[in-house]
């Protein structure tokens, strides 16, 4: 599966700026797609992939009562939130330069968490810089530390404590990553 971006343009009130709101959507990765399973007449089995791409973004927050519900609301969290980080680190570093200058990045970035949704993006972020970019624990605490204490702006509308403690797979890596933080 991969993430689309959708820019949508914000105008200001009053004045003549325009920020840029980046919406995401899901697709399926060509090479998932069944040609032969197509080809062979078994067209439901050649979209599988496709109706579970579409399914991500479909319908945003589904009803969590189900232990699937459950389970499509984390991995909409998680995907939507490693899309935006990812596409954030992208852009940090195609205007940094050679080399990139991580420590930069508090100084660079804010993102701002609005409600319980989001939260993911914490150990996303750790686990990002550690797993994709190399950094080692200390740098990625200490840039994710700097970017939280300074810029991660969070809110939260929601009175409702969320369980999904059914829904380790999805977070294993992230589960790990805190487990780390915590043990340091």
């Amino acid at each position: 599966m991969i993430a689309v971006a959708y820019d949508v343009p914000i105008p200001g009130y009053k004045t003549k700026t325009t920020i840029n709101l980046r919406l995401w959507s899901t697709k399926v990765a060509y090479e998932n797609f069944d040609l032969g399973a197509f080809n062979a007449g078994d067209h439901p089995k050649a979209y599988a992939a496709i109706k579970t791409a579409e399914k991500m973004c479909y319908v945003l927050y589904p009803g969590d009562e189900s232990v699937e519900g459950k389970m499509l609301r984390l991995k909409q969290q998680y995907t939507l939130c490693s899309a935006s980080l990812q596409d954030i680190i992208a852009r940090f570093e195609k205007r940094s330069g050679e080399p990139v200058l991580w420590e930069k990045f508090p100084k660079k970035v804010a993102v701002h968490m609005n409600d319980t949704h989001p939260t993911l993006c914490i150990p996303q972020l750790i686990r990002i810089l550690i797993d994709v970019k190399g950094l080692s624990w200390n740098e990625a605490w200490k840039i994710t530390r700097s970017v939280l204490m300074k810029h991660f702006g969070w809110q939260s509308h929601s009175k409702r404590i969320y369980n999904y403690g059914v829904c380790t797979d999805v977070l294993y890596r992230q589960l790990s990553t805190l487990n780390s933080f915590l043990d340091n």
